[in-house]
């Protein structure tokens, strides 16, 4: 209980903010490398993936004249599978403490 505002918890104390900074500050340096790296190559590939790949296939689609419906399947269905691929290099990432695979899984979701 806060003894400022009784009816408020305080989530973190002070002693929990600095284990969290120790525990970031004990992070080496090609970790953090792995980490950016893994967020700007999981962006970018969202990226092309999402452009060239998912709109391109739903302009295909629209182009053909195929009705809204069968397009969002298709739409949603592609991003079904990326979305589960990325669940499991998330999964992989906790498995293989890796920071690139955990940076490239949440930068694609």
């Amino acid at each position: 209980m806060n003894r400022f505002n009784p009816g408020v918890t305080m989530f973190f104390s002070s002693r929990h903010i600095q284990e969290m900074r120790d525990s970031l500050l004990a992070i080496a340096a090609t970790e953090w490398l792995f980490l950016a790296c893994g967020l700007v190559l999981g962006a970018g590939l969202w990226l092309v993936v999402n452009r060239q790949i998912v709109c391109g296939a739903v302009s295909f689609l629209k182009a053909k004249g195929t009705k809204p419906n069968p397009t969002a399947f298709c739409e949603s269905a592609m991003g079904a599978a990326i979305l589960v691929l990325n669940g499991g290099l998330l999964y992989l990432a906790t498995l293989l403490p890796s920071y690139f695979l955990f940076s490239f899984a949440v930068a694609g979701f």
